[in-house]
């Protein structure tokens, strides 16, 4: 996504509020974005989010 969206990696760093090596680490599977993370990321290279709510399911009894 980042590079489709013309960012180089210290610009998408700056668009989030972090350092150029940590999107290094995301993008080289070394490191785990947060749920809040990859919204930033991709909301920066231009794609909508929508987060769907998760509830536990009751169990039958």
């Amino acid at each position: 996504m980042r590079t489709e969206a013309g960012l180089s990696q210290q610009a998408l760093a700056r668009l989030i509020g972090v350092d150029q090596a940590t999107v290094s680490r995301i993008e080289r599977g070394l490191q785990a974005a947060s749920i809040g993370q990859v919204k930033k990321i991709a909301e920066a290279c231009g794609y909508e989010v929508r987060l769907v709510r998760l509830r536990k399911r009751k169990r039958a009894a």
